[in-house]
């Protein structure tokens, strides 16, 4: 389960795909597949997957506990095999990001 704290022991990628609204599903189900694959790797902590309403965009909210550790299952067989289908479908940033501010109710 992701937790958002201020000053963490763990870094925070955002990340931004713009798609068509017809690519969105097929999107998610494949950022939910890289998910699968990830939380079994080392440093993962969690990741979370949102989708616009419009269509439009599908964001992430991923854990790690270092960023070496997201490169490398970035550079491993498993995503290789997976990120290909990507290709066509998405505008894409990441954004390694510091929580600054946490308000609960």
């Amino acid at each position: 389960m992701p937790e958002i704290r201020e000053s963490p022991d763990y870094v925070t990628f955002i990340n931004v795909f713009e798609v068509r609204p017809e690519d969105q599903p097929d999107v998610v189900k494949i950022l939910l597949e890289t998910m699968e694959v990830a939380s079994k790797c080392e440093g993962f902590i969690s990741a979370s997957a949102h989708r616009s309403l419009d269509g439009t965009h599908v964001f992430t909210y991923l854990q790690w506990r270092r960023p070496e550790d997201l490169r490398a299952y970035q550079a491993s067989p498993e995503f290789q095999e997976i990120a290909p289908r990507f290709a066509g479908r998405i505008q894409f940033e990441s954004f390694q990001c510091d929580v600054v501010h946490v308000a609960e109710a």
